[in-house]
């Protein structure tokens, strides 16, 4: 039928004089009504990490109910914003649509119908490819629930991903706008052909925006030539043993080029006192971090950190992280610029928030809403090394002529292992259906009834994360010598600790036990382009420690360090000097126990304390900051398990309650530490306890009994117990 001009033209001018009032408004209480119904589950919801912990509920509801509140306004507002930008851009698609076609404006009823049908087919795509590309994030609200909203998700993640979902979306979406205009589309195409035209333009003009910008960086060294640059790249949890072409190619051909210290072990696999290890050069006992929740007195300390010691000669200094180097913010180590998120109560009542609400987990991404919302990049299972990266490459762009020291921390390869897609399905099974398709599932209740096929995927999980974070690292590494950057820079390649993955019949984790070389070996990768053109790669397979990483650096770029390190610089191996360097030996210990059952230690061989609800409190007077116990710091440091280790044997001391125990492995024959051969060996034992020794007299937070460290008298923790983190004030 014909429609008369007047009433198409009046037709077209109600469409236009809609596009700004009704569809947004309707964007607005869509998306809003399903963000609050999201929020009000949320705050009823007493589970963390599938845990249910009602003392933690009774604590937020109480303590933190401001806290949930502001929170919550702010996820609101969040939807607010969501809901404007779907309500807006339904609106213009739907009034564009109509124009095109030479229709009147329908009537509300069926305005609100197409209306809601083109928001809910933005929102699917935004939720499809969101899924796709952070499938761990869903898991609890899908996969974990079976049946369909399992398929659902596999269909998504694992089938289309986010090529898929797209090709779906403007599929469906192109038949919607082109089957009403078929019999239009000699006259459609007209009139899109000036609007494509322009669009082409901009995108080409934008091109050549950036091109030019990447040619002039690469074209403009940076930094003082006086002292080179110092690159660190790290990542929580990696494994020297995945340095391989298959799972981490870009760091591999880095190392083939590098000296190699293969022996090197970590003093303590937790991710906060290794750091400060790492750029101190001391052992936990000398610098006082000994455990992941280091009270405020303690955190206070002056640490006289090679990044303080760089900074005062001139150097430009930075660390760049996610989830994982949340540590950085609760600890001053010298750096000038901390790009961090941090891990306090509020951060913590946040985050749950954030994971509980699906309708806004598609718009929270991307390096603007990051910078709104800081507490995102501690989202465990949405890690972003690419997001790393840029925000590395932005500090390295700051400088401003000076030379830098930039610490770079991937958190990828970390617990929960949440590669982003495709990486996360990149060594799995296929066919693989069982709990642990996304990510391995953070609980302090311990593993229980694993199959292989459950084992093998939660390590296929951890090598999609590895071969992830490598690839940002590549790109890092490319962004260097796009900038003229990279034949002055010396880079390092490391982490704070390994991972045991279910080896020898032990569980998965660090920092329980020193049992094996999983978590305990550390890569220790170091590339100096000026030693590197001159002789060949070094490769070192002694006992080294990444307290030596410290006076390594600081002798390479010429400045000078504390004379009463832990650590030693290893530079005559840099230089082809081995045979005057004296192999040594090195120590670790354990971290804090965060559960009262260790699978690997039985309660006969330790001295056992309560779980972490128990230990810890909430320091309200400093940030809110997760702390441990005072009355319990003095267990915690006696009832450590330590060891002391040389070329081939590893000697273990065990406190128990009855007394001490020593056991001796031989790593040559026992890579895996199963056999106790002690008794067999008293000699060996009678020199590694001689050096052990020197280590335990160290101790100033405990007495010394006989052979064993215990509690000081008057720091001991009552029988009756501690107060749980609810309860007691600093």
């Amino acid at each position: 039928m014909t429609v008369p001009a007047d009433r198409v033209l009046k037709g077209r001018e109600g469409r236009w004089s809609s596009l700004l009032t009704f569809p947004p408004l309707v964007g607005v209480g869509v998306v809003t009504l399903c963000e609050l119904y999201c929020l009000l589950g949320a705050l009823f919801d007493d589970r963390i990490n599938g845990v249910s912990v009602p003392t933690v509920r009774r604590f937020l509801a109480t303590e933190y109910r401001g806290e949930v509140l502001r929170a919550s306004l702010v996820l609101v507002s969040g939807a607010v914003l969501a809901g404007l930008a779907l309500g807006s851009v339904a609106g213009v698609g739907l009034a564009l649509h109509r124009h095109f076609r030479g229709v009147e404006r329908p009537q509300a009823t069926r305005r609100t119908v197409e209306l809601l049908l083109l928001i809910g087919m933005l929102q699917l795509w935004l939720w499809g490819d969101d899924m796709a590309l952070r499938p761990a994030l869903y898991e609890a609200s899908f996969y974990a629930r079976g049946g369909w909203r399992a398929g659902l998700q596999h269909l998504v993640a694992d089938q289309l991903g986010r090529g898929g979902v797209a090709t779906l979306a403007l599929a469906g979406l192109g038949f919607a706008v082109l089957w009403p205009l078929r019999n239009q589309w000699r006259a459609a195409w007209q009139r899109a052909r000036l609007s494509l035209a322009f669009g082409a333009l901009l995108v080409l003009s934008w091109l050549g925006v950036v091109g030019i910008s990447e040619l002039s960086l690469g074209s403009r060294p940076r930094g003082s030539r006086e002292h080179p640059n110092v690159l660190i790249i790290a990542a929580d949890s990696l494994r020297p043993d995945r340095l391989d072409p298959v799972h981490a190619p870009q760091l591999t051909a880095l190392t083939a080029k590098s000296a190699a210290f293969q022996g090197a072990v970590t003093p303590l696999a937790r991710t906060f006192p290794s750091w400060v290890s790492l750029l101190t050069g001391r052992l936990p006992v000398h610098h006082g971090i000994r455990h992941m929740f280091p009270r405020w007195e303690t955190r206070q300390r002056d640490f006289d950190t090679l990044p303080q010691r760089l900074g005062r000669a001139g150097y430009a200094t930075s660390v760049v992280s996610d989830f994982a180097g949340d540590i950085f913010r609760r600890i001053e180590l010298g750096f000038e610029h901390v790009v961090a998120p941090t891990f306090t109560m509020r951060e913590l009542v946040r985050e749950n928030l954030i994971e509980r609400s699906m309708p806004l987990l598609p718009w929270l991404r991307g390096s603007w809403v990051r910078r709104a919302w800081p507490v995102l990049p501690e989202l465990h299972q949405a890690t972003d090394s690419e997001d790393v990266t840029d925000r590395a490459l932005a500090e390295i762009d700051a400088q401003d002529g000076r030379p830098f020291f930039v610490t770079v921390f991937y958190s990828t390869p970390h617990f929960p292992y949440a590669a982003p897609g495709p990486d996360h399905r990149r060594f799995s099974d296929p066919g693989y259906r069982g709990r642990f398709r996304y990510s391995k599932s953070d609980t302090l209740t311990g593993d229980q009834g694993l199959t292989h096929a459950d084992i093998k995927q939660i390590r296929d999980l951890y090598d999609g994360a590895v071969y992830s974070m490598d690839r940002a690292a590549g790109r890092l590494l490319a962004g260097l010598k796009r900038r003229g950057l990279d034949d002055h820079t010396i880079v390092v390649v490391t982490a704070d600790h390994g991972e045991c993955l279910y080896e020898h019949g032990r569980e998965q984790g660090h920092g329980d036990h020193l049992y094996g070389n999983e978590a305990q070996r550390v890569p220790f990768v170091l590339h100096d382009p000026r030693v590197a053109r001159a002789a060949q790669p070094v490769r070192y397979s002694g006992p080294v420690s990444t307290v030596d990483l410290a006076p390594t650096l600081a002798e390479l770029v010429g400045v000078p360090l504390a004379t009463d390190l832990d650590g030693r610089s290893l530079v005559p191996l840099l230089q082809g000097k081995s045979q005057g360097f004296d192999a040594r030996y090195v120590y670790a210990e354990t971290g804090l126990w965060f559960t009262e059952t260790i699978p690997e230690v039985a309660v006969d061989k330790r001295i056992a304390y309560p779980d972490l609800v128990s230990l810890t409190q909430v320091d309200r007077v400093h940030d809110d900051q997760i702390v441990l116990l005072r009355e319990w710091e003095s267990t915690a440091i006696a009832a450590k398990h330590r060891m002391v280790q040389d070329e081939r044997y590893r000697l273990v001391y065990l406190p128990t309650r009855r007394g001490a125990l020593l056991e001796l492995y031989d790593l040559e024959q026992d890579r895996g530490c199963t056999r106790n051969i002690a008794a067999a060996s008293p000699a060996v034992v009678e020199r590694l306890k001689g050096v052990l020794d020197g280590y335990l007299h160290l101790e100033t937070a405990v007495e010394v009994d006989g052979e064993r460290l215990v509690p000081k008298a008057s720091r001991a923790q009552p029988a009756s117990g501690a107060q749980p983190a609810s309860g007691a004030q600093p």
